[in-house]
């Protein structure tokens, strides 16, 4: 993750809010989904530049709830077919600030609540993948982890032999992944953790990671990941830190 992208935890929401955008050179509107108090992803017809300004404004269509504004930078712009071929623009969007800084309503006191409850227990919008790696614990080699699920969003690990030392929920976590000789990292925290349970066979120790957000070389590599397109060479889970 390069180091001028925002590395701290931020909880994303799965919804749909129609946003308007303007940019020096154009403006149009689109769709903003997996929104996070610092950024979101807009679906539009129109095309914008990577490191592009512009200014948003989401607005919920009900002048009592208010609308939100803000600066934004491009931060990555990728192209697909619709399901009924036409052309769309899944776009990432980098907030200067945050939406809560400026201005209050029904609107934002909505999604600072549901950001509030994501950040105790994040929600599950992404489609997760079983998969089968082996990881390390960082701090102790010879335990040996497994990766049971992975998605964008996060994974799951489990521990055949018990957890070393007790992972605690909203423990901050570091994962290094290599894949052809190159090394990656995600930051991310604890978001649950499940004991073995004596009386279920084949019952191990669990907990799921939360993955903050990713630039784009991590988040394209853990798609490829979880589509079985490739697989690392190297795991290490650092969850004492």
């Amino acid at each position: 993750m390069n180091q001028q992208e925002n590395r701290n935890d931020m909880p994303r929401i799965d919804m749909q809010l129609r946003v308007r955008y303007n940019t020096p050179e154009s403006s149009g509107e689109g769709i903003a989904t997996d929104i996070s108090p610092r950024g979101l992803r807009l679906v539009s017809d129109a095309e914008l530049q990577e490191g592009q300004s512009c200014d948003i404004i989401i607005d919920s269509g009900d002048a009592e709830d208010g609308e939100l504004s803000n600066q934004a930078q491009v931060t990555w712009c990728r192209s697909r077919l619709s399901p009924s071929g036409q052309s769309k623009y899944d776009i990432g969007l980098h907030l200067n600030g945050t939406w809560f800084q400026n201005k209050r309503g029904r609107l934002a006191n909505a999604l600072a609540h549901i950001f509030a409850l994501n950040k105790v227990e994040p929600a599950r919008q992404y489609e997760r993948t079983k998969v089968s790696f082996e990881a390390e614990n960082k701090n102790n080699p010879t335990e040996i982890l497994h990766i049971a699920d992975l998605s964008v969003g996060g994974m799951k690990i489990e521990a055949p032999q018990a957890f070393s030392t007790k992972p605690e929920r909203g423990q901050q976590v570091v994962v290094l992944f290599v894949v052809d000789d190159n090394s990656y990292s995600l930051d991310g925290h604890i978001a649950w953790t499940k004991q073995k349970d004596p009386m279920i066979p084949d019952s191990v120790d669990a907990l799921g990671i939360c993955f903050t957000d990713a630039g784009r070389t991590e988040t394209e590599l853990l798609e490829m990941m979880a589509r079985g397109e490739c697989e690392p060479t190297h795991l290490q889970i650092d969850y004492t830190v």
